[in-house]
């Protein structure tokens, strides 16, 4: 499903650190440029990115207003358009 946990940290301007899954990560943290993504089932990666998050924070105003393309008034238009155009 969708990376609820993600956009909701996002929302506060906290830093993400996510395992690359192929679920949504990488697209909501915009390729990596939002947080950090680790390799899927490599603890050591995922520790050095955490340490990594926590020495270079990415820019909270970037993370909040990239939460905004998942609110519900963003994502409640989208799903009305698409059942208007059906």
């Amino acid at each position: 499903g969708f990376g609820v946990v993600i956009a909701e940290a996002l929302s506060v301007g906290v830093n993400v650190v996510s395992t690359d899954c192929q679920s949504g990560p990488r697209e909501i943290l915009n390729n990596g440029e939002l947080g950090y993504l680790s390799k899927v089932d490599n603890p050591e990666n995922l520790a050095k990115l955490m340490n990594k998050a926590l020495d270079n924070p990415v820019n909270k105003d970037k993370l909040i207003s990239r939460s905004k393309d998942f609110s519900l008034e963003t994502i409640g238009k989208k799903y009305q358009e698409l059942i208007d155009s059906c």
